[in-house]
């Protein structure tokens, strides 16, 4: 799946595993931008803060992004594909 126009770096990072953030249904914001800083911090993600809007980073960083979403879980292997 892609970024979400709309949503800042934060959200987009970790909206597919928001489930395991929440804790009666109320999302834990500091393990959401904690897991957030973390994978910009990881993969050099260049912005000012995991607050901005995905439409202020460049193409290659908004792929960053993408990839951060899914490194942010533990896995044993990501397949990459052009």
């Amino acid at each position: 799946s892609g970024i979400v126009g709309g949503f800042n770096i934060e959200r987009n990072i970790s909206l597919p595993f928001l489930k395991r953030m929440s804790g009666l249904s109320v999302i834990k914001r500091r393990a959401e931008r904690a897991a957030a800083r973390r994978q910009i911090d990881e993969l050099g993600i260049v912005c000012r803060s995991e607050k901005d809007e995905l439409s202020a980073l460049s193409g290659g960083n908004q792929q960053k992004v993408m990839v951060a979403r899914w490194m942010s879980q533990p896995s044993r292997l990501f397949i990459l594909d052009e």
